[in-house]
């Protein structure tokens, strides 16, 4: 009796086994003890989170002010060359000369100066003062250029020609658009250049220094400068003098704040750990995390006290029209593509099933199982990942598996589709964004950059899916599970689209209310970090990660590392990816259930590609 006693005390069954006798009320005491724990912190959230906001809004810094990138008055402290840290000498042939003298920079013959510290740049203004010395030559150039892979390419010129007037050079989708000014500039006069870029606009402005009469001004739409860039000053066969160069932004990515960051990390924790810790969550999970994208915005707003732009390509983390429409307009094609979908299927079914059946008996279980998984992630990024995310619902609801194997097989090929939707622009927005977007290249660029390393993981795949696998498990309860799924009818099917749209909402202000995240700290990591770094794409949205990382400039090898992090980590918790939420929502599984298995088929992948990465770097 007392070795029974101490048995129930630690929480052990009584002696020849059995289960423990449940409490009166029908509630085990681990459960009770939820219970009471659930209720106090419901109690008690409230005031805790209001204190913590409170808390961060007090926080120093809680404004993101301009930020001066280059200043350079070139008073001589440095001695009669351009300050080394700060230019490098371009473009200077035999007769060329780059001189500091009377505090100003002096160019003459064919020479240029540019900025040594490229910078990635969405919005700036540039302020220069430029003296032509004669009339000779073709003039000074003041030029923003995008640094491409170690080519430089001018965005937007100003031409200054003391013999022919003024010259404004922009590039637009690969159009060059020339506009001249019949103002002449004169010879001795001091003229100050600005140019103001916001995403794909710019605008120029000239005025004599002496003459604030003596302006004018026009604008241009030039290549968003989403690549880093750097500015060019020159003459070419000329004499001219430059001073007083200032390059300033207001851009939010340029200053870390200390209220933001520490909110978002919280945030970052909490859609982390919430669906695992709360049972409510994890049952409304698509609202939790648009509540979650909700506060991260507005956290951003009030903190960072920035005006939306209004332009350029990139959304800034506070509430704008802007953001608000691509909240409601980005998951209309998802969601077009489950309804469309979902109803193909609700009619079809049987004959798909029978379909599926007919395979099964020809080929084996296991032989289907296989070429299902390998098949829908080789064709994902034909056919896009989400219909073959649908058309994996379809096949592991006839499948009639367990619990346990259905969901194992329904996370292994979710990488699989994950992985292989990515080697297209079609496949996935990923893919279209570091294709079209990112690096403009061509539609088989990431097939022939990553698919080495595609190939092989998704036939790899395929036999961890069949190893799974367990024949003969099906069972009334799979049997009554599948009948219910065969049963389902149009308002099931309009109910799973409003999720995935609501779901699709929730990624678009997860991944816009933690770019300050991105942009101050992950970004800025070395390869093997954001290798690692880059598992934060189980929760966020990995196309929004990959938007702030993937620049011109970096080598083949850095993008593949990066894209390899983001492809690999985005199967393994139900937020990473679209096929994800698509399966779990169709075959009701949790996150729980489906961190059980993505986090250590996950982990060994990941584990697995950085070693391969890391012999790569050593070769």
């Amino acid at each position: 009796m007392w070795a029974e006693a101490r048995r129930s005390r630690r929480g052990g069954p009584p002696e020849g086994g059995g289960p423990l006798p449940a409490p009166a009320g029908g509630r085990s005491t681990a459960e009770g003890c939820r219970l009471t724990v659930g209720r106090r912190w419901a109690r008690r959230r409230w005031p805790v989170l209001a204190g913590l906001l409170a808390a961060l809004v007090l926080l120093p810094g809680n404004a993101a002010a301009g930020a001066t990138l280059l200043r350079d008055d070139f008073n001589g402290a440095d001695g009669t060359a351009p300050d080394g840290d700060r230019w490098t000498l371009v473009g200077i042939d035999g007769n060329g000369t780059a001189t500091v003298q009377g505090a100003a920079l002096e160019l003459n013959g064919t020479a240029a100066v540019r900025s040594r510290e490229a910078l990635t740049l969405h919005s700036f203004e540039l302020r220069v003062d430029v003296e032509p010395l004669d009339a000779s030559g073709q003039g000074a150039t003041v030029t923003v250029l995008s640094v491409h892979r170690d080519e430089a390419v001018g965005r937007v010129s100003v031409l200054c020609a003391a013999g022919s007037g003024w010259a404004v050079t922009s590039v637009r989708g690969g159009k060059v658009t020339i506009h001249t000014e019949a103002r002449v500039p004169a010879v001795g006069t001091w003229y100050t250049v600005a140019v103001g870029v916001e995403g794909g606009s710019a605008k120029v402005t000239v005025t004599a220094t002496d003459n604030a009469s003596d302006t004018w001004s026009y604008e241009v739409d030039i290549d968003p400068l989403d690549v880093q860039c750097a500015l060019e000053l020159g003459v070419n066969g000329s004499r001219a003098r430059f001073d007083t160069v200032l390059l300033t932004t207001d851009q939010w990515q340029e200053t870390p704040v200390l209220s933001v960051s520490v909110g978002l990390f919280v945030i970052l924790f909490v859609v982390l750990l919430g669906p695992f810790l709360v049972k409510r969550i994890e049952r409304q999970l698509e609202a939790f995390l648009f509540v979650m994208g909700v506060v991260a915005v507005s956290l951003d707003t009030a903190l960072l006290r920035l005006s939306p732009s209004g332009g350029g390509e990139g959304l800034d983390p506070v509430w704008s029209v802007q953001l608000v429409e691509a909240g409601l307009v980005d998951p209309l094609k998802i969601t077009a593509a489950v309804l469309v979908a979902g109803l193909l299927f609700h009619y079809l079914h049987d004959r798909f099933k029978a379909g599926v059946e007919r395979a099964i008996a020809r080929l084996g279980l296991s032989a289907v199982v296989f070429l299902m998984v390998v098949v829908l992630g080789l064709v994902s990024s034909l056919i896009t990942a989400i219909i073959a995310a649908l058309l994996l619902v379809e096949f592991i609801s006839v499948l009639r598996l367990d619990k346990r194997t259905e969901t194992a097989l329904t996370v292994i090929a979710c990488f699989s589709i994950g992985l292989g939707a990515a080697l297209t622009p079609v496949g996935e927005p990923l893919s279209t964004i570091v294709i079209d977007t990112k690096l403009n290249e061509e539609f088989w660029y990431l097939l022939k950059l990553i698919g080495v390393y595609i190939f092989p993981t998704v036939f790899a795949l395929g036999v961890v899916a069949v190893m799974y696998l367990r024949r003969g498990h099906a069972n009334r309860e799979t049997l009554a599970r599948a009948e219910r799924e065969k049963e389902e009818g149009l308002k099931d099917v309009g109910i799973r689209g409003l999720k995935v749209y609501i779901f699709v909402m929730a990624l678009v202000f997860l991944g816009t209310g933690f770019a300050p995240i991105i942009e101050w700290y992950i970004k800025r990591l070395g390869w093997a970090v954001l290798y690692w770094v880059n598992t934060s794409s189980a929760i966020l949205d990995n196309a929004t990660l990959a938007s702030a990382e993937i620049v011109p400039s970096m080598t083949e090898f850095q993008i593949v590392a990066a894209l390899m992090g983001l492809l690999i980590a985005g199967g393994m918790l139900i937020p990473g990816n679209i096929p994800n939420i698509i399966s779990a929502g169709k075959l009701d599984i949790s996150s729980k259930e489906w961190a059980r298995y993505g986090v250590p088929v996950g982990a060994v992948m990941m584990l697995l590609f950085f070693i391969v990465l890391l012999a790569r770097s050593m070769m």
